[in-house]
Order: C-alpha cells, then structure tokens, then sequence
C-alpha cells in the first residue's frame, strides 16, 4: 500500500515536521485509496472518511510535535523542566529554588560598632531580613550592608520600606533604612537564567580563568547576580559606566545576594596566588588545606554594589478596549520582566538595561495593549556600574494614556 502521509524528515537544522494540512491530505489519499476511489471520491471533512482522517491527523500531527519538542529539548539552548535539569546535572548543577528579596540598608549608629552578621531587621509589612555581611560603622556614623529576607519569593520592598529602630536590638545601633528599593526575590530558577548559569559553568572546574570565578560564586545559595572582571595591567585601570578603579593585577567580583563568607571561599578556592582584589567587603580565609596549623590567612575582598534605582515612562494608547486596571497590570508586567520571571533575562549588575526589553511583556497583557513610548530614566537605555545593582519600585513605572 502507497505511504500518503508523509513523514518527519531531518536536515542540517533538525527535525522538519509536515504540514498538518498535508498530513490531512495523505490520510484522505490513503482511506479513499483504500476503497478504490481515491481520484473520484469526496474529499469534503463532513462525510465519515473526512471525520476520521481529521481525526488521524490530528493524532499524527501531535506525535510529530512532540517528535520536535524532544529534539529541541535535547539542546541546551532550548530545553526546559525537567529534559534542562536532566542536562544540567551532565554539568553537576541543579536549579536553584526561589531566591529571596535582598536590599541595601544604611545601619546608622555608634561610631566602631560592628554589626554581626545575620542580624535582624524587619520591614513595615512585617517581613524580616537578616544582614548578609557584618558592618563595621566608621567616623561618618554609618555602614550599608545587603540584607536578605527570610523567606524565599518575592517580596515587595521599596525605598524606606526598612526604617528607624532596628527589629534586633544592638547597643549602639540607632536606626536601619534601604535607601532604595529592593531587589525582588524570585520563584524557582526560571529557563533562561539555569541555562545563563549552565553556560557559565562550563569553566567550574577550572583555575585562573574569570569565567571559574563567577562559575563557582553563581553556585553559592541564593547568590541572584554575579559580575566579574579583572585588570592585567600594572597600573590602575578605571573600568565601566562608573568608572570604578581596578587595582593592578586583580580581579574583581561584584555579587547579590548569599552569605559573605561562602562567596569569598569560593573566590579563594578558584583563584591563584598573588592576585590582588577589589571591593568594599572582604573576609579573611584560612589555608587548612595546603598547609599544617597555623594556618596562613588571606583576606578575601568583593564588591557588595550598590543600589541605584531603575524608572520606567510607559505611554499607551488610549482605547475603549483597555482593561480598567490596565496601569497595575503594565507595573506587575515590567517588574516581572525586570527580575526575569516572564523568562527573560533580569536587569543584571554592570548590564545596558534596554527600554525596548519590557515592550513586549506589556503588549502581551491584552490584544488591546499598544505601546506608544517606552523609556528607562527617560533614556532608551540605561548602562549600570559594575559596582551598581539595578532595582526597581512598582511606584517608579509611571503609566500614562495618549489618544
């Protein structure tokens, strides 16, 4: 018997699956055939061999597509759930559950108090947050520190959302407030930043290469952002938006999130000797590995970077179709573009934050969405510092409608 319908064949690019339309056509050929009336009989999809030839299509027509799916899932370029996290553990990675809400906080106080670690603050919602780094308050009668909050997700925090007496009692430590607003915390690892991860690890094991460095910082708990360069120069070398000074032959590692002393392990561990570093936080790490007690210690420095906040002017079309709470809608579509949750990549340290990126998160709220205008701080980009963090406050998307 004749094969009428035709096949998934494969090329160069993959797999080519047929269209369903001729999938359809080989199977009224092959029923019509079948009978002996394959030139003269009806064809229409109303009679009984029209009805079962959709029918056989249709199933055919999903077997394909998952045909494809399954190719496309054995890329790691494509893949998703659980075909990525199969291929990520080829790598000795797996996908990082949800990330907690992490905020810079000025800790005012007594000059030369140190503020431990994991001390407690607490917003004006009630949500706590722990002091990621001990602070160690100068003669200026401050210290900022990052802190996390206590529970993983999204939390919103904007501007002096932490203020005045701290949760925890410290003597000496009069007030905590974030200057600016947080950085959300995130749901479970999403497709594109495991694989912007898995990319990234491809160098874990390696020694004396940058990419090891972040490689291996990117796999400390709850670590959302990592940026890493170096200066092979002998002499300082002013490096970014922000012109931030790199010490001569160093290397310089800017991180959000996951406990000070863990970071600085792992930057020890993968670098080699005589590197200098730079940043404003720095951890002493004793060798007890490659040599007998006492153990010789190293100061370990990285750059917890500061908070500098993201604005967005959003000019719509007016039209009677648009959705009466269209301005809450288009604020919670940016902020989940912003920290990656629509699948794209976040607003990262040292990164050119592009208008144009949250365009299309906000057309697809509703087909009567159409974006006029779209600006970041009023320019069509923004390029943050590397000892910048880029965050965003739902009050700073600023939504306005336009005949």
């Amino acid at each position: 018997m004749p094969n009428f319908v035709p096949s998934v064949t494969f090329d160069p690019t993959g797999v080519v699956v047929p269209d369903e339309s001729a999938i359809l056509a080989g199977y009224l050929d092959a029923i019509l055939d079948a009978f002996g009336v394959r030139a003269t009989g009806d064809r229409a999809l109303e009679t009984p061999q029209g009805q079962l030839a959709s029918s056989l299509s249709m199933i055919t027509g999903a077997v394909y597509n998952n045909l494809a799916l399954l190719q496309n899932n054995v890329d790691p370029q494509y893949s998703s759930g659980r075909w990525q996290d199969a291929i990520s553990r080829l790598y000795l990675l797996d996908r990082k559950p949800a990330t907690p809400t992490t905020a810079t906080v000025r800790l005012s106080g007594k000059t030369g108090l140190t503020v431990p670690a994991g001390t407690q603050l607490r917003d004006g919602q009630g949500n706590t947050y722990r002091t990621l780094d001990a602070a160690d308050i100068g003669t200026i009668g401050y210290a900022d520190v990052q802190v996390a909050a206590s529970v993983d997700g999204p939390v919103a925090l904007g501007a002096g959302g932490i203020s005045g007496a701290p949760y925890q009692q410290i003597p000496g430590l009069d007030s905590a407030t974030n200057l600016a607003a947080g950085s959300v915390g995130t749901y479970e690892e999403n497709r594109d930043d495991f694989e912007y991860r898995r990319r990234n690890s491809v160098a874990l094991n390696a020694r004396n290469i940058l990419a090891a460095v972040r490689a291996r910082v990117f796999n400390v708990p709850d670590v959302t952002d990592v940026c890493s360069v170096q200066n092979v120069e002998s002499e300082v070398v002013e490096y970014g938006s922000t012109n931030y000074p790199l010490q001569p032959h160093s290397i310089y590692v800017a991180v959000s999130g996951g406990e000070g002393a863990a970071i600085a392990q792992q930057i020890f561990d993968t670098i080699g000797p005589g590197c200098n570093f730079n940043g404003n936080t720095e951890y002493t790490i004793y060798d007890s590995e490659n040599q007998p007690p006492p153990y010789p210690q190293y100061v370990i420095r990285f750059e917890r970077p500061a908070d500098v906040a993201m604005s967005f002017q959003v000019e719509l079309e007016q039209n009677d179709q648009l959705p009466s709470d269209i301005v809450t809608r288009v604020r919670a579509a940016v902020l989940a573009a912003f920290i990656g949750a629509d699948g794209g990549q976040r607003a990262r340290i040292g990164s050119t934050v592009y208008a144009t990126r949250y365009i299309s998160a906000i057309q697809r709220i509703d087909d009567s969405v159409n974006v006029l205008s779209l600006t970041v701080n009023g320019s069509s980009r923004v390029t943050v510092g590397i000892d910048q963090r880029p965050t965003l406050d739902a009050g700073d998307i600023n939504v306005s409608l336009s005949a």
